[in-house]
């Protein structure tokens, strides 16, 4: 389980419409370690959690609001 600290703005300061809050814009795996996931944020972040645990790997900065993320399998790669 990971926690909603860890993945969302905190609720008592969020000042967006609610619908916002904590939300996933997108959601892709590469079917083997990972799943990467756009979150509606001030910064937007990309959050990468492990396929079999569940547990949050990391977090990287995006464009605003990803909303098209792809795997491709060639490259090995999450665009």
């Amino acid at each position: 389980h990971v926690p909603t600290s860890q993945v969302c703005e905190d609720a008592d300061s969020f000042t967006g419409p609610s619908y916002r809050y904590c939300r996933f814009n997108d959601i892709v795996s590469d079917g083997k370690k990972y799943v990467w996931a756009g979150t509606y944020r001030d910064n937007s972040p990309i959050s990468v959690f492990d396929i079999d645990t569940g547990s949050l790997v990391g977090t990287f900065e995006a464009c605003k609001g990803p909303t098209d993320l792809e795997y491709h399998a060639v490259r090995d790669e999450v665009r």
